[in-house]
């Protein structure tokens, strides 16, 4: 058995980076990649580009050697270029690759990861190594190794949308990705995942190619954004500790990004999701992530890292810490690392973040905009509050310390029935889950108020919607016929999907809160979700005419929770819906969605 410093699993956008700098820093290094190029998502994805985010180090190098490589060598783009620009650097740098190889089996010695058992042209094959690294993104090594791991949202287990991505050519013949949010997809369930391809992949076809003709081909990695996350020790890293500003002593990196689930089913994400994106309508507010040492470690399974979006954070940090230049900073890091504990022959959760921190790329001026969240002064929010634009004012009111409830109260108060500050004050005391906001939230309710803030760049969502929302946060039983109204009303505030989805999910908060009210919540949501014809759409966000269904995952909610209750129901348990096409193409979709797909 052939014996490595280092062992790297997955040569995409962070295991590449973490093979070759380990290899650079003097580390022998392996890597085994079941696809046959590096870059993961970054070139076999056909995502080239970078969100927020500029590239940095090797990467950064790599990007200008591939501008400058005449296109007649290669396939235009800058994806396809980098596969082989990103191999040739490895190469250099001593990495071993082995392409078209499957890991089976983790080796472990007392507990501890020591090596792989991998599968290579028909033939099973051992390596062993001083530290091994997860990159595959999907975290299947650390799975396979029996680390700790959760998976999707709290609320039915989803996973985040993926982009059903194609490659074609554009004038000046580059070669760029065309991509759609096709809804969410489960990475570990193969009939599903191949089933969910197929459907959507069609959506992409035109009737007429005579206006624009051109081709169209597949990318080799879908655009999965979200599987398991390791457990680290000392907990995942949560939205709720990187909003309550807790010191992160010892990052790896800090990276910028929104928050962002690509998806519309915001009232099944959790309630600070909600309160973010829904109550304050911060969407397109682009926040400066630290990520902390522990998240690249396993709570229960020592002697593998990982390198990739699997890393230890929660679901609602996962929308956010994920892009490619984070990734690639990730990558590097843990690759640093592995080398640096091989080389003074201790384990990696031993060597000293002292030592680690002088070859990180730290950007601490990534994290003002989110200081920018924080600490305002009083008449600084309020003049936000009064605005059209209230969010950082609601953000501020709701972690910081100005101003009190006594005088939210006392502002709110006094201003002007149906006025922004008068409306938005109550928003920041039910943030701050005071009761003397109920009586307006309530009216907002009742108006189905269509104001709409302007804090983000899109998606805002309207008023009412916030004000339904905090009241399912602030558990309102007395609010039990209001939202019953809305779902009765066919289209409240012109809003039929966001009003239903979160009248409904609010319902369900209160019951949870208050199990005398379960029976009456129950008899409401049985009247909506055991009707059929109950239908809530959402159009699917890079889209004008693809929609899905959002109701079927709600109705699997309702249904399981009045179960937990105790409460008898018929709510029917409609078939997994991937998305639904526009209508020129929907009854092509209906066809092909009736048989099984395979790979």
């Amino acid at each position: 058995m052939k014996h490595y410093d280092c062992i790297v699993v997955g040569f995409g956008t962070a295991g590449s980076m973490a093979a070759i700098h380990a290899a650079e820093f003097g580390a022998s290094v392996l890597v085994l990649e079941r696809g046959t190029t590096p870059g993961g998502t970054h070139t076999a994805g056909g995502v080239g580009s970078y969100y927020d985010k500029a590239p940095c180090g090797t990467l950064s190098e790599a990007d200008q050697f591939n501008r400058s490589v005449p296109e007649k060598d290669f396939l235009p783009g800058l994806s396809e270029r980098k596969k082989h620009n990103l191999e040739e650097l490895a190469m250099k740098s001593g990495v071993e690759i082995h392409y078209q190889s499957v890991p089976t089996a983790a080796l472990k010695t007392g507990g501890r990861v020591t090596g792989v058992r991998y599968l290579e042209a028909g033939m099973t094959h051992e390596a062993s190594a001083h530290v091994l690294i997860d990159a595959t993104a999907e975290g299947f090594f650390c799975c396979m190794a029996g680390c700790r791991v959760v998976s999707g949202r709290a609320s039915d287990g989803a996973f985040q949308p993926f982009t059903n991505t194609m490659l074609r050519p554009y004038p000046g013949r580059e070669v760029f990705a065309t991509t759609f949010d096709a809804g969410r997809i489960n990475p570990y369930n193969t009939e599903e995942y191949s089933e969910t391809l197929l459907k959507t992949m069609s959506a992409h076809r035109k009737d007429d190619y005579g206006a624009e003709p051109f081709l169209l081909c597949p990318v080799e990695l879908p655009g999965v954004r979200e599987g398991v996350h390791i457990v680290p020790p000392g907990g995942l890293y949560t939205l709720h500790e990187f909003f309550s500003r807790t010191p992160v002593t010892d990052p790896l990196l800090f990276t910028s990004s929104n928050l962002d689930t690509h998806a519309r089913d915001i009232a099944l994400e959790s309630g600070l999701f909600q309160e973010w994106m829904i109550a304050a309508s911060m969407w397109g507010f682009t926040l400066g992530f630290p990520v902390p040492l522990r998240t690249v470690f396993s709570v229960n399974v020592p002697g593998i890292l990982v390198a990739g979006r699997c890393l230890g954070v929660d679901h609602d940090l996962a929308s956010g810490i994920r892009m490619n230049g984070a990734m690639i900073r990730l990558g590097r890091a843990a690759g640093i690392l592995a080398a640096l504990a091989a080389e003074k022959n201790i384990p990696p959760e031993n060597v000293p973040y002292s030592e680690l921190k002088p070859h990180c790329i730290l950007e601490p001026e990534l994290m003002e905009t989110t200081q920018s969240l924080y600490d305002l002064n009083e008449s600084e929010v309020f003049r936000l509050l009064d605005s059209p634009a209230p969010g950082r004012g609601l953000w501020s009111a709701k972690w910081g310390n100005l101003p009190s409830d006594a005088e939210l109260i006392r502002r709110m108060n006094a201003a002007p029935e149906g006025s922004e500050l008068r409306r938005h004050s109550a928003f920041a005391l039910a943030m701050r889950r005071n009761p003397a906001a109920l009586h307006e939230l309530r009216e907002m309710v009742r108006e189905r108020d269509r104001y709409t803030p302007e804090t983000s760049r899109k998606y805002n969502y309207p008023r009412g919607c916030g004000a339904i929302c905090l009241l399912g946060l602030m558990r309102d039983r007395h609010s039990c016929d209001l939202l019953a109204g809305v779902l009765e009303e066919e289209n409240p505030g012109g809003n039929r999907h966001d009003s239903h989805m979160l009248a409904a999910s609010a319902l369900l908060k209160i019951g949870e809160a208050h199990p005398e009210m379960r029976g009456r919540v129950a008899s409401i949501l049985r009247l909506h979700a055991e009707d059929p014809e109950w239908k809530l759409e959402a159009c699917l966000k890079g889209t004008t005419d693809m929609f899905m269904r959002d109701d079927i995952r709600l109705r699997r909610v309702i249904a399981r929770t009045l179960e937990s209750w105790g409460e008898a129901h018929s709510i029917r348990m409609f078939p997994e819906q991937t998305a639904c096409a526009p209508a020129a193409a929907s009854a092509m979709l209906s066809q092909k969605g009736k048989g099984k797909g395979k790979s």
